[in-house]
């Protein structure tokens, strides 16, 4: 018995290694993308426009004043990813504590080892976006509503609630399924009466403080989306959430430790509280896609990470009830796990579109200028033909020093068509001109 929880051990510490190591490399080397580009420059905006929701009217505020109070120490971007990264070490404690008290130690190891494999949450573990840290409310959340609830618990998790609603939309995929269902269990049960209580009291104080900016903003914020449409069929929306992406044989598996672990939870008396997520987060999903054909997109894979918190949850369920049985097999699916997650790690930054990430150009341009031994940069950029001001803004970033390690501040200044062209290299393309100059 000591034996087979040493080699558990060596598992799960080794499946972490891997996946810390493998998101500290995707944070130090990949360029900046242009939604971590957008999360830094409205953090860096005033707070009356963060919280008005001007500065961004697709997400709630949370986020931004997070990156606002990141901001006084630096917006180095490795700094600000750094952040993220702590996010995902707690998400690891808060799974393993969750999955051993609602299943057993070995499908806490298991899920996380899945977790820190894992094809779908490594896009978002490096990143200066608000997805992981939102996971980690969710988890927090669900922690405490599966203990006794005291009167502190009761009220630390309303607030914790609260700053999951404010802090962004995928949150509410989580908690208004939750709302629903534990409505209707505390009809059936008294003792739930006060956590739905207490639900009902965080969608008042949200509603009346962030209904009149949810209300004005929702048109633009629903337009901001509309790109999503064709991610809700099956083809791609499946082997996302699986992680596995066009890896058929990896979605294969995935399914079948999902199916695995669900046949296994349905068979013996689990928690209510994992009901209770599993079934809002797949009834919400059901819903959502019903909604986005029959009227208009309503998420995208980015904003349902509640329901890979399932899928995660019961890979880890059917990992260990193989382990159980075959050891032998149990190991080769995480050899294949790790084959996965390497793969997509290695090929994020060439095939980014299939993550649904696209990264800005600076990166290299700078690099180009480094190694020229350029002093000063002149650009002129083509307003009109920009695709989006982030451009020109993640383009001064760059030359400021801040997206990568090492890297030196450039002294660039901005000139117009009207001005003449500098008898220097150019160094970029015609939406935005960049001539480099020496000594």
């Amino acid at each position: 018995m000591r034996k087979t929880d040493e080699i558990l051990s060596l598992i799960m510490y080794s499946a972490l290694i891997i996946g810390f190591a493998a998101r500290l490399y995707l944070i130090i080397f990949l360029p900046i993308w242009h939604d971590e580009a957008f999360s830094i420059f409205t953090g860096l905006k005033p707070v009356a426009d963060i919280v008005s929701g001007r500065a961004d009217s697709v997400h709630p505020p949370g986020y931004y004043l997070l990156i606002k109070l990141l901001s006084t120490v630096s917006i180095h971007l490795v700094w600000l990813r750094l952040a993220t990264l702590a996010f995902f070490l707690v998400n690891t404690l808060l799974l393993y504590r969750l999955s051993k008290l609602w299943f057993s130690r070995i499908a806490a190891v298991f899920t996380v080892v899945a977790y820190a494999l894992s094809g779908y949450f490594f896009i978002f573990d490096w990143q200066v976006r608000m997805y992981t840290a939102t996971v980690t409310l969710m988890l927090s959340s669900l922690l405490l509503l599966s203990q006794p609830l005291t009167k502190r618990r009761l009220i630390s998790w309303t607030l914790l609630n609260l700053i999951g609603l404010y802090f962004d939309y995928s949150f509410y995929w989580y908690f208004f399924p939750l709302l629903v269902g534990v409505s209707i269990m505390a009809l059936q049960r008294r003792h739930w009466r006060k956590q739905v209580l207490s639900l009902w009291t965080t969608t008042l104080i949200f509603l009346v403080s962030w209904g009149l900016v949810f209300i004005r903003v929702y048109d633009r914020g629903m337009s901001g989306i509309a790109w999503a449409f064709n991610h809700v069929y099956p083809s791609i929306l499946i082997p996302y959430l699986f992680g596995s992406h066009q890896l058929f044989w990896a979605t294969l598996v995935m399914a079948s430790l999902f199916c695995y672990g669900l046949w296994r939870v349905m068979r013996r008396k689990r928690p209510r509280e994992f009901f209770l997520l599993a079934g809002g987060s797949f009834g919400g999903l059901v819903l959502g896609i019903g909604y986005s054909f029959a009227f208009r997109p309503l998420f995208h894979l980015r904003s349902v990470q509640v329901v890979a918190l399932v899928v995660l949850m019961l890979t880890g369920v059917g990992i260990a009830t193989v382990w159980r049985r075959w050891q032998w097999l149990a190991s080769g699916i995480i050899v294949l796990l790790s084959i996965n997650f390497l793969g997509h790690v290695a090929g994020i930054r060439a095939h980014s579109g299939r993550y649904l990430i696209q990264f800005l150009p600076w990166q290299q341009v700078v690099l180009q200028l480094n190694h020229g031994q350029i002093s000063q940069v002149f650009i002129r950029p083509n307003f009109q033909r920009l695709k989006t001001p982030l451009l020109l803004w993640g383009l001064e970033y760059t030359l400021s020093g801040y997206e990568s390690l090492f890297s030196r501040s450039i002294p660039y200044s901005l000139i117009d068509e009207k001005t003449r062209t500098p008898d220097c290299p150019n160094y970029a393309g015609a939406n935005i001109e960049i001539y480099g100059c020496g000594n």
